[in-house]
């Protein structure tokens, strides 16, 4: 992840998705603050998934 965040243009959207997840809390919203943070864990996954395949094949990581 700490790859990620060093390149990571995507700061704003993380910080707004942080900030709904809070929100969810303070409204007490169980069903949203079940499936936002699941969301979020997903896509920062794929995110980096998809850092790490584009790197991989332009030669900047090897397996």
């Amino acid at each position: 992840m700490r790859a990620l965040l060093s390149v990571a243009t995507e700061m704003p959207e993380t910080q707004h998705q942080h900030a709904e997840i809070l929100d969810t809390f303070v409204r007490r919203d169980p069903c949203a603050a079940d499936e936002l943070p699941r969301a979020h864990v997903l896509d920062a996954g794929a995110s980096l998934a998809n850092y790490l395949n584009d790197h991989r094949s332009k030669g900047g990581i090897k397996k």
